[in-house]
């Protein structure tokens, strides 16, 4: 995203902020409970593990 912002592609940025927080709204506000299972290194997504 750096390099999209830095070209000057602010819609873009935009847009995928906008579908990132949408996904988290929905991983939060989910009424069943979630489980995540992984197996190795796992980069990012404490944003999403904060909301469960």
């Amino acid at each position: 995203m750096a390099h999209h912002l830095y070209n000057g592609d602010w819609r873009f940025v935009a847009k995928t902020s906008e579908d990132a927080y949408k996904l988290l709204y929905l991983i939060a506000t989910y009424n069943k409970p979630q489980v995540s299972v992984l197996n190795g290194i796992s980069l990012g997504g404490s944003a999403i593990s904060r909301s469960c």
